[in-house]
């Protein structure tokens, strides 16, 4: 998980800080990268060693570089899904 980078506009190439948040339900597999201001929604699935810049779509899976979704993930009753 990334909550920074640099403002690469910049000669002094100063900081840029933008939280990072996984929802409840969801998880990020090994080696994924998620940068800053993303957002994993609830239930979603980050594959293993995927590179995600955007949110991801509740009870979704996303997989690749970059990451796209693969298909959805089904809710879970706990969570209460269908």
């Amino acid at each position: 998980l990334c909550a920074g980078s640099h403002d690469y506009t910049r000669a002094d190439m100063q900081l840029m800080v933008a939280s990072v948040e996984v929802e409840p339900w969801s998880w990020v597999c090994a080696r994924a990268f998620v940068g800053p201001g993303v957002t994993v929604r609830r239930g979603a699935i980050v594959g293993a060693a995927a590179v995600v810049s955007r949110d991801v779509e509740p009870w979704t899976i996303v997989a690749g570089n970059p990451a796209k979704k693969v298909k959805d993930r089904p809710a879970l009753k706990e969570a209460g899904g269908q």
